[in-house]
């Protein structure tokens, strides 16, 4: 059996999944390439909790602090 390959919208305060097309794998990071639109706002994180959600499941967004940034900073 195939799974389906896809990623969580975020619409409001509701999830919805789309399924997806992906490309390049890499440890940490999938290529989508095809399926989502540019500007739409995806669920990220853990896939222990990304395989929790269901569609239409309402969640709550959490944003980034400045010490979990991504941004590298200069010594």
């Amino acid at each position: 059996m195939k799974s389906i390959k896809g990623v969580y919208l975020i619409e409001g305060n509701k999830v919805k999944f789309i399924e997806v097309t992906t490309g390049i794998t890499g440890e940490a990071d999938i290529e989508i390439a095809s399926g989502l639109g540019s500007g739409k706002e995806i669920v990220r994180g853990p896939s222990r909790v990304l395989k929790t959600l269901k569609d239409g499941m309402t969640v709550k967004r959490q944003q980034r602090g400045a010490g979990n940034s991504n941004a590298n900073g200069g010594s």
